[in-house]
């Protein structure tokens, strides 16, 4: 307790008894006494575990507070509680004010709109005008909105082999807000003008999804194919939100193209064939643009593949023989149906197809001697080791020996590559098979 006196003053013999002293005043003794924080025994008067709602350490976007203690048993009991408000240094008293009760909370504290760490002192009086000492806690105050914060773009279209897709997103912009910046906001929907938070100026906890002012990269999973938007705000110590909402487009194309193949007749072909596969993509596309490209590639019988960028390849095939043909693409997004593997996706394995050449003819013999039961029958085996004997055609054909004309076929019958033909026994003729 501390006693203000006036200029002058004197003291006399009479006797003025408190709890914590006895003075003798002069009869010109200031009248009043004032009391201030302080005192012999003011440690047993302290309000007991003053806390500000939403924490002490906590940046606050409301100037407004509210401050709880408990209050301690005393006797005399508490009658009083003092407060002030101090600015950020702590030393310039902002308001003061006494409550006539034992109150146990400050419901409402402003500070100035100026964001800053302010602090505010709460200490006890009692029944007999005793004071205790001050306890201080900060009230921490910052509505300013970080700046923005963009995604980093992603160009052209995002195939399936690439996820996980790691996304950054770029520094806030402008200078940081006083409460720092507690992480960042993010959303994916199908819309341009889409928000991550739902609150125009603020986030929520749960609402920032990145947390912490370095951490800028977000890893997904999967997304839907065709076009989505990321969104980002950063997030400041106070629950601030970036004003303008940063965002970039993702495009993704998960599906590989389209291919078929022309060029290969039903069954077997007398000629070299020529086999054209050509690959179609309705979303990033089959436009040739470059060795990163999308290309369209053909292999026959496990060779090495003929390789065209866009969306056409020819190759073709002259041996005779069974070939195994084998074609695919890959788009714009990089999706290939070769069968590999990348980042852990295995591709679909490539289109097949089954190509039958046989360019060289059949083999046919006659038979080395008459049959004595039947001397008039012809006979012809017929072999082809590739695509075998067409049972619908072969007819044996015969003119006069030597005589340089024209052959004149026989009624012919094939039966299982075998053919059979009756001639006039009383010409000379030479056979031949047609």
């Amino acid at each position: 307790m501390t006693l203000g006196l006036l200029p002058g003053a004197t003291f006399s013999s009479g006797i003025r008894r408190t709890k914590r002293c006895t003075l003798a005043l002069g009869a010109t003794l200031l009248a009043s006494l004032v009391f201030a924080p302080g005192g012999a025994d003011a440690s047993g008067l302290q309000p007991l575990d003053v806390r500000v709602d939403g924490g002490e350490e906590s940046w606050h976007s409301e100037p407004s507070f509210a401050v709880r203690w408990g209050n301690p048993d005393s006797d005399p009991p508490i009658v009083a509680v003092h407060y002030r408000l101090l600015d950020p240094s702590g030393k310039t008293t902002l308001a003061e004010s006494r409550i006539g009760w034992a109150a146990t909370s400050i419901q409402y504290l402003p500070v100035p709109a100026t964001p800053g760490a302010y602090h505010a002192e709460v200490w006890l009086e009692d029944a007999e005008g005793a004071v205790g000492d001050p306890v201080r806690v900060t009230l921490r105050f910052d509505d300013d909105a970080p700046g923005r914060v963009e995604p980093l773009p992603v160009p052209g279209w995002i195939s399936r082999d690439a996820f996980p897709l790691t996304l950054r997103l770029g520094p806030a912009e402008g200078e940081e807000p006083l409460a720092g910046i507690r992480g960042y906001a993010t959303s994916l929907d199908r819309f341009s003008d889409g928000k991550p938070c739902a609150s125009a100026d603020s986030c929520t906890e749960g609402e920032t999804n990145l947390r912490g002012a370095a951490s800028r990269t977000l890893t997904l999973d999967d997304l839907p194919e065709g076009a989505s938007y990321l969104h980002a705000v950063a997030v400041s110590g106070s629950g601030m939100r970036s004003a303008e909402v940063g965002s970039t487009m993702l495009r993704i194309d998960e599906t590989d193209a389209t291919t078929t193949l022309a060029g290969i007749p039903d069954g077997w072909s007398n000629r070299a064939l020529r086999l054209t596969v050509t690959a179609t993509d309705s979303a990033s596309g089959m436009e040739a643009s470059g060795g990163d490209g999308p290309f369209t590639a053909i292999r026959v019988d496990g060779g090495a593949p003929v390789v065209a960028a866009g969306d056409s390849v020819s190759a073709t095939v002259i041996e005779s023989g069974t070939h195994t043909v084998v074609y695919y693409a890959r788009d714009a997004a990089g999706n290939v149906d070769d069968g590999g593997a990348a980042n852990g996706h295995r591709n679909q394995e490539p289109e097949r197809a089954v190509a039958r050449v046989d360019r060289e003819p059949p083999r046919v013999a006659f038979a080395n001697s008459q049959d004595p039961a039947d001397p008039e029958r012809i006979e012809a085996q017929v072999t082809d080791a590739l695509s075998g004997v067409d049972p619908r055609r072969g007819a044996i054909a015969v003119r006069p020996l030597d005589s340089g004309g024209s052959f004149a076929a026989l009624p012919t019958e094939n039966v299982d590559g075998v053919l059979r033909a009756r001639w006039d026994s009383g010409a000379c003729f030479r056979a031949q098979v047609m």
